[in-house]
């Protein structure tokens, strides 16, 4: 499992790589059997786009890394401000509307977006309708007279129960505006429940998803930690077609004043032989029941009626036509989700703060001791000592069999759950990573290290200037804000921390200011870090094998470093994720990141106060129908690659670049670039869209920076770290210019110390973050590396620049507030015109420099450009005369700059060990917060502060798009 060293090396970095087929768009650290993992990887470094030292034209795979698991991408795709707008901008070609009579069916559309809009009722709505009848003008050949003809028109269904309960009985009502007989209570409003017709929903999704369904059917396209490789799943696989529902419920509240406070219950569910991420796009999303109410439901109100429908659909199966064609699928129930709060109740077990609330174990829990005696624990030392038993759904049936009036809960089953009919709870009920780990115990630690430092005002400054420094991809639309504020962070925010940046940020503080954190929380969180990551999505069903012991040392020392009341049972259930893993595939896969944005969606569809439950339906199927009868997903929607064609091409910028690239076009083509060829800033891989430093509206964002697979790397380190300038076409085939980051021998996992030695910790740490950007800056000064020219040799420059982290680019797929989740990078809301962008050929690129100067990247000058220079003669013994005097003049420059540097490192030299004199005084005052003694500290690192000032760009080469394997 050893993971190749980086590092510097002085061998040929003038490569061509022949044009490879192989399309790894896999995610998160991605391997072969994953081309469909959208998860992308987003690697935290510490360079800013000077960093870089190796300069080529790539012919090999971008691989589009992915962390892009279904619960980011889909946050990005599922919400949109605009609920008649497609949710592909720049993919429009693949997402396919069928529109008859296209004006009128607009026109229509427009209507009823207007009529919620303005919120009108029936009344108001045929008064528009008549208005509208009445213009001589219009282009519309019937514009309805009703709102029930309008209906009609659009073939609107309205498919759905509606039932009406006391809110303090739960009696059943005729209507919504009846008193109670027995509770006679007229200041509380009644209860709604609406059953929607599950076959109609399941038809509506299936037709607009039937390509993509039948292309996720292959292995090969299928993601390997997706729920469709795992034990339950291919437990019930048969030869005939089948539908697997993953059931979700949670509750938000829709008035939240104090008299008239209601909350909506939905329930919802998703397709699982729908591919991620459209799996959890809003249009995919079926609505089986929805329940609003000031009260919340009792468990057998709200599901009995969705179970049934559910179980006659799994005895009979369900037909769906499609040209011509009649297919019959299978339907089984895969699991249910909720929170804490939701799945107590749909399993019917006492809540998260009662005893034997686990329905994985039997741990009892205990009180915690006096003074406090408010929490209930489940501690670590409890389960080790006394291991509990394993819960079966035989013995939960038990359980609810001896409940009684005298007996009200047995070992915290407190009834017969409706969904067991459907499934077993133990193994099916699931826990949500998102509410779990980050909702409510990541959300903790970061209080909990707030208040160590909060009193320290610079070292918060540090963690500010540390988040704002790095670049996220373009598709992060929420990036974690002053930490000051981290109470207030979405759960796209907190998942950005958690996952990709709050180690590297803690490493980071602890080298540039030891004594401001105690190490070792990092020498903790370490271990809490490595098993979300990696049970969130990975490449291989060993590493779930490893995970037990990373969440074993995690709560074995969890209660020596945070407080003893907090042994709760959230902390508890970490202990059973890894088995859930193994029975459902990753978290990431069967998340509720898509259920907590869909309740977004329903809070916008009612408006006032009144019958709000029934708007909310009503607006539902209009919305839903429309929208899917609309758009259809084809599999090219995750497969095609092409250039963007649009005008967004710096071509001022490319001049900066232009020796460079010339000078490699001619080694590897063995000609001059010409007027044929194309220049794009922009490359789009399935959902995933890569920038270039060429693209102008890239402003702060970095979805440029990538790791490149190459199969040719005599070294066989296999990836390459750099950034992307431009892509181009050459021959009809795609390449890219790419600039390529140094390599180091130092690995991330060298800066921390574990608080506990385990097997494979440092493989895992070193797998999520990239081993070559934490340099000891005095060990570069002396390397070597190859100079810009062929064959010669120079030394490490000391390039002064401010340290940039590039951020993570993955995701590229989710908006979790209008239009996709937060951190997909996926397609952006930018123009395209038709027209082809400007090509640039070699003439008119030296007819750019006016001036008659180039630039040199490398060496950060200008010089006046020799009379012989100024055009390329015709024969080529006067272009390679030329390109000699080029390097000749560039090699007596470098020479000179080395000759100021050997002065310059001296006079460093003196100065670093009048600093080490001084912080070595400062050091011996006590620090502000001392860890446990009891517990072993993250080591004092010898490293001096992170720095980038010795890495140089000096080596350039060309690759093929396909080679492309992820941002970093």
């Amino acid at each position: 499992m050893e993971q190749p060293n980086a590092t510097s090396s002085n061998y040929d970095h003038f490569m061509i790589y022949i044009p490879s087929n192989t399309f790894d768009s896999q995610c998160d650290e991605s391997d072969n059997g994953h081309e469909a993992d959208f998860e992308t990887k987003f690697s935290l470094n510490e360079f800013d786009n000077d960093f870089v030292d190796t300069w080529s034209f790539i012919n090999f795979p971008i691989i589009a890394d992915t962390d892009v698991t279904s619960d980011e991408f889909i946050g990005e795709m599922r919400h949109f401000s605009n609920e008649q707008k497609s949710f592909v901008c720049e993919c429009h070609e693949i997402i396919s509307p069928n529109r008859p009579e296209q004006a009128q069916q607009q026109l229509l559309s427009e209507i009823i977006q207007f009529v919620h809009q303005a919120n009108l009722n029936k009344t108001t709505t045929s008064s528009l309708l008549s208005l509208l009848r009445s213009i001589r003008n219009s282009k519309v050949n019937e514009i309805p007279k009703t709102a029930d003809n309008l209906w009609r028109l659009l073939n609107i269904k309205f498919n759905y129960q509606i039932f009406y309960y006391c809110s303090s009985c739960f009696l059943n009502l005729e209507n919504y505006q009846e008193t109670c007989g027995q509770c006679k209570l007229k200041h509380k409003s009644n209860s709604e429940l609406y059953v929607f017709s599950l076959s109609d929903e399941i038809k509506r999704v299936v037709l607009s998803n039937m390509d993509v369904i039948r292309w996720y059917s292959s292995p090969s396209h299928q993601i390997a930690a997706d729920i469709v490789n795992w034990k339950f799943y291919r437990k019930g696989s048969t030869n005939q077609p089948r539908l697997s529902l993953l059931l979700s419920t949670d509750g938000k509240p829709i008035i939240k004043s104090k008299k008239t406070q209601t909350s909506v219950w939905p329930i919802l569910s998703f397709l699982a032989e729908i591919p991620p991420p459209l799996r959890e796009h809003i249009n995919n999303i079926l609505l089986l029941g929805l329940w609003h109410s000031p009260t919340t439901p009792p468990s057998s109100l709200l599901l009995n009626k969705i179970v049934d429908n559910i179980k006659l659909l799994i005895a009979t199966g369900i037909n769906i036509a499609q040209n011509d064609q009649l297919i019959q699928f299978s339907v089984t129930v895969q699991l249910f989700n909720g929170d804490l709060p939701a799945r107590a109740k749909v399993n019917n077990m006492v809540n998260h703060n009662g005893y034997y609330a686990c329905s994985r174990c039997l741990l009892e829990g205990k009180r915690c001791a006096k003074p406090c005696g408010r929490h209930t624990l489940y501690t670590w030392k409890d389960f080790v000592d006394n291991p509990p038993k394993q819960r079966t759904a035989k013995h939960i049936e038990n359980c609810a069999k001896q409940i009684s009036s005298s007996i009200p809960k047995v070992f915290g089953v407190t009834g017969f759950s409706s969904i067991s009919a459907l499934m077993s709870i133990p193994e099916q009920s699931v826990f949500d990573y998102f509410h779990l780990i980050l909702e409510i115990h990541f959300r903790y630690l970061l209080q909990h290290w707030y208040n160590i430092i909060k009193q320290d005002s610079v070292t918060l400054s540090r963690i500010d200037q540390y988040l704002s420094e790095i670049r996220y991809p373009h598709s992060f639309n929420r990036q974690p804000r002053s930490f000051d504020n981290h109470n207030k962070w979405k759960a796209s925010e907190l998942r950005c921390l958690m996952i990709y940046t709050m180690l590297p940020v803690l490493v980071k503080l602890r080298l540039n200011a030891p004594y401001c954190f105690p190490g070792v929380y990092i020498s903790h969180f370490l271990f809490l870090f490595t098993y979300v990551r990696v049970l969130r999505h990975f490449d291989h069903r060993d590493e779930i094998r490893d995970m037990p012991q990373f969440i074993h040392v995690y709560l074995r020392h969890f209660a020596d470093l945070y407080e003893c009341c907090k042994e709760l049972f959230s902390v508890h259930a970490l202990i059973h994720l890894w088995q859930q893993v193994e029975e459902h595939g990753g978290l990431a896969y069967h998340s509720l990141y898509a259920s907590e944005s869909c309740l977004q969606v329903f809070e916008k569809l009612a408006h006032g106060s009144v019958v709000l439950g029934e708007q909310m339906a009503f607006w539902w199927c209009i919305y839903r129908q429309i929208r899917s009868r609309e758009v259809h997903y084809c599999s090219k929607l995750l497969t095609d690659e092409y250039f963007i064609h649009d005008n967004f091409f710096d071509y001022d910028g490319l001049k900066n670049y232009n020796q460079e690239f010339i000078l490699m076009f001619n080694k590897i083509f063995g000609q001059f670039p010409n007027s044929s060829l194309k220049y794009h800033a922009r490359y789009q891989r399935g959902l995933i869209t890569y920038h270039s430093l060429m693209y102008t509206r890239r402003f702060n964002s970095n979805s440029y920076s990538v790791c490149v697979k190459n199969d040719n790397d005599p070294m066989k380190l296999l990836f390459s770290y750099g950034e992307i300038v431009f892509f181009f076409y050459f021959n009809d085939e795609p390449f890219f210019f790419f600039k390529r980051y140094m390599r180091s021998q130092k690995r991330f996992s060298s800066l921390v110390n574990p608080i506990e030695q385990i097997p494979n910790w440092n493989f895992y740490v070193d797998k999520y973050h990239l081993p070559s950007y934490f340099l000891h800056t005095k060990s570069m000064a002396n390397n070597s590396t190859n100079s810009m020219t062929p064959g010669r040799m120079r030394k490490v420059s000391r390039l002064t620049t401010n340290t940039q982290p590039v951020a993570l680019a993955y995701d590229d797929y989710e908006s979790d507030d209008g239009g996709f989740d937060e951190n997909y990078p996926v397609m952006r809301d930018v123009s395209l015109y038709p027209h082809q962008p400007r090509h640039v050929s070699n003439q008119s690129m030296q007819a750019m420099r006016k001036d008659v100067n180039y630039y040199t990247p490398q060496l950060k000058r200008k010089r006046q450009e020799e009379s012989s220079l100024q055009s390329f003669a015709d024969t080529f013994k006067e272009q390679i005369d030329t390109i000699r005097l080029m390097l000749k003049d560039i090699n007596q420059k470098v020479d000179v700059v080395h000759q100021k540097e050997e002065v310059l490192e001296k006079k460093i030299d003196v100065l670093d060990k009048n600093m080490s004199g001084v912080i070595s005084k400062v050091n011996k005052n006590p620090t502000p917060c001392e860890p446990p003694a009891s517990l072993e500290v993250m080591a004092n690192l010898k490293l001096e502060p992170i720095s980038t000032k010795y890495l140089t760009a000096d080596i350039w080469f060309f690759g093929q798009t396909s080679d492309i394997y992820q941002h970093i």
